[in-house]
């Protein structure tokens, strides 16, 4: 596949409008319209055991991105991917005419330049938001059986067909009755190990000290102002600079500091925080999962 970044504002700009114009018109300007979904809590297992769910897994080194196609005004076919930190990237894969009516799906995307879909918002023009995960899901099958550049993503009806969840990999359960939106989901969840989780902070320079900041509402909120050896380890992260978002992992009480974080704009908020602790106190495991 080959792939061009969008460095033209106007063409940004462009891409953004016809972005919101078919997921939802009542907004504009730049926002990543997927859906998250929360970590899994002790409190959700009864949920999950007694609705209708499928599971699937995701990569969590692989770029999440809206996948859009569509003819422009010259009735010529384009295709871009839309990632969270507004990168946009027009791609040339081969696929079938009739989806460039307008089609929005969810992808991860791999350095390599894979595409593996794992939702579907809007195909051959027809917004399909509405239907269960499922039918959602053959969409997604369907447009990647057409292509040979495309995937979609596996998923299973019982998580005990699912014999392991690597370090690299999330575990997702789909609530398969609800309808794919905007923003947080709390009809579905995701899953790895507690000890991987992390926390994002946003990093300032104070002299020669940094300051963790955590978010409220948007706002940053200082989180803990960092000294002596941990400001080299910060900033010897690759892709370090002042003002960006570092990914902290705590382990028993050892404070981790693993990577920069590129791709969100925000850092983790104090809600969110409270949830990871919670989480990491619970330590569910895939063995109680499964069992």
């Amino acid at each position: 596949m080959m792939s061009n970044q969008v460095t033209c504002e106007q063409t940004k700009e462009q891409v953004i409008f016809i972005l919101n114009n078919y997921w939802n018109r009542n907004y504009t300007g730049f926002t990543f319209p997927l859906p998250n979904y929360p970590y899994l809590e002790r409190k959700n297992l009864d949920t999950i055991k007694n609705g209708d769910y499928v599971f699937t897994k995701k990569k969590v080194n692989h770029k999440r991105a809206v996948f859009m196609l569509y003819k422009n005004h010259k009735d010529k076919n384009k295709q871009f991917l839309i990632f969270r930190d507004n990168t946009i990237i027009e791609t040339n894969l081969k696929i079938e005419n009739s989806y460039y009516r307008g089609s929005i799906f969810d992808v991860m995307y791999d350095e390599s330049g894979k595409i593996c879909i794992y939702d579907t918002f809007m195909a051959g023009g027809y917004r399909v938001n509405y239907c269960d995960y499922k039918e959602r899901h053959d969409y997604a099958e369907t447009v990647s059986k057409n292509s040979n550049e495309l995937s979609f993503c596996k998923i299973y009806n019982d998580i005990n067909e699912i014999k392991n969840v690597s370090e690299n990999e999330e575990l997702y359960f789909i609530n398969n009755i609800k309808y794919l939106v905007s923003g947080q989901d709390s009809s579905s969840f995701r899953w790895r190990p507690s000890e991987l989780i992390n926390i994002g902070l946003k990093v300032k320079e104070n002299e020669k000290n940094l300051d963790l900041y955590t978010t409220n509402f948007k706002l940053d909120k200082l989180f803990a102002s960092i000294t002596d050896e941990n400001v080299i380890k910060i900033k010897s992260l690759q892709n370090y600079t002042d003002g960006c978002i570092v990914n902290f992992n705590i382990r028993k009480v050892e404070f981790n500091f693993t990577n920069v974080e590129t791709e969100q704009k925000y850092p983790t908020s104090i809600k969110q925080i409270e949830n990871i602790i919670l989480i990491k106190h619970e330590n569910i495991t895939f063995l109680e999962l499964s069992g």
